[in-house]
């Protein structure tokens, strides 16, 4: 008979490696990396993301929850991103509309945050040399968006419009992160006036050429890796428990909870049956079950939630009253 302990060592190395292919998939550039503890300079380049180029800037919507019982960090997908109901902005928008300033101030507990996804390659990068010349996916935040749509659309008008993901004509991005207080900020962060093509070997290509082609499409990883994921089991278990430590109400806890079920059907949200069943079966204790991390929970590791956690203003969802009627109707 084989050891249980010996399949679950074996199980761990899997995951592991796993979890190490998928990080080696991101540029994570931070501070604690840097040569000096206050500056990080590097140099990319934005590349398309060539099977579907619509996605070479990709918007994140993701709601960042400790859990209640071990205060670990996880990180779950907006489900609006996939067209479904989204049960935590529901409890928002009915925490805001008591017009009572407690209420108000504790839906900003249950607000999404936005982070932006490109995949970039890395020109220059002396405290990350193993990442030069890779293709990665890269996690910005608005001030880099911003710079990014300005680059798009022309500044004000006072410079013209430029495509930095155009594969021969691309402004590189002087990627510069320095210190304020205890967080990182990203402002002097600029693309250079300097055009250049992928590189390929060391070789910058000036033109578009079926090996250009085919060197991103092997070598950019999957959208896959940052595609938005459905809520599971055990991220309703995470929510139901968040919320209703966080609201600490039982009566309020409940009257929202149904009134999301009750305005909601099965074909709107995937995850409606998982919350009905848990719901139902969920009883309040101060310690409340630990969710098991899930393929989902994995993937928030690799999405560079270091820096992120520390959100601008303009990076949380603004929550519009009117959206009221529409979700209870």
């Amino acid at each position: 008979m084989i050891n249980p302990n010996y399949l679950d060592s074996i199980k761990k190395v899997f995951e592991k490696k796993e979890q190490k292919i998928q990080s080696d998939a991101f540029y994570s550039p931070s501070l604690k990396d840097s040569k000096n503890g206050t500056t990080y300079l590097s140099l990319i380049r934005f590349i398309p993301y060539l099977p579907d180029p619509s996605k070479s800037s990709f918007t994140r919507r993701e709601y960042f929850i400790n859990d209640p019982v071990t205060g670990k960090l996880y990180v779950l997908d907006a489900p609006d991103m996939l067209g479904e109901k989204n049960l935590l902005y529901f409890i928002a928008i009915l925490l805001k509309n008591k017009k009572d300033a407690y209420y108000e101030e504790l839906s900003k507990k249950f607000y999404s945050k936005f982070r932006y996804f490109s995949p970039v390659q890395v020109i220059k990068d002396e405290n990350k040399p193993d990442t030069v010349g890779k293709i990665l996916w890269f996690s910005y935040k608005t001030t880099i968006y911003s710079k990014i749509e300005n680059q798009l659309n022309g500044e004000n008008g006072l410079t013209d419009a430029h495509n930095p993901f155009d594969i021969v004509d691309g402004k590189r991005f002087a990627l510069i992160i320095k210190k304020r207080g205890e967080y990182p900020y990203y402002d002097e962060s600029r693309f250079l006036n300097d055009r250049d093509g992928i590189i390929i070997n060391g070789v910058s290509y000036k033109e578009t050429s079926s090996e250009v082609e085919e060197f991103l499409l092997k070598n950019t990883p999957s959208f896959d890796l940052i595609a938005p994921r459905r809520w599971g089991e055990n991220e309703i278990r995470l929510i139901l428990n968040y919320t209703k430590l966080t609201i600490g109400k039982d009566a309020l806890y409940h009257e929202i909870i149904e009134k999301f079920l009750k305005a909601t059907s099965p074909s709107e949200c995937s995850y409606y049956k998982t919350l009905e069943t848990i719901y139902n079966q969920l009883e309040y204790t101060s310690k409340p079950a630990v969710p098991e991390i899930t393929q989902s929970f994995k993937q928030t590791n690799t999405l560079n939630v270091e820096d992120d956690t520390t959100i601008e203003t303009n990076e949380i969802e603004d929550i519009d009253e009117d959206d009221l009627d529409k979700l209870l109707n």
